[in-house]
């Protein structure tokens, strides 16, 4: 079995997933080189927890109150 069929469920708060998505980000910006396939997996995962931190960007908007 490969590690492409594995799969993981992790539960982050919206701290974390900011963390996680400033070490993407510099590890992808600040890439040393290797197989291009490696930074096209930090773009990858850069670009999911982007999302991820947006959603929770939006809930917390969405539950100030008015």
């Amino acid at each position: 079995m490969t590690f492409e069929k594995q799969e993981v469920n992790i539960k982050l708060n919206g701290w974390a997933v900011k963390v996680l998505l400033n070490l993407l980000i510099d590890a992808h910006k600040n890439w040393p080189g290797g197989h291009p396939s490696e930074q096209e997996d930090l773009y990858i995962l850069k670009n999911g927890f982007y999302r991820a931190y947006m959603d929770c960007i939006f809930m917390m908007e969405s539950n100030k109150p008015r």
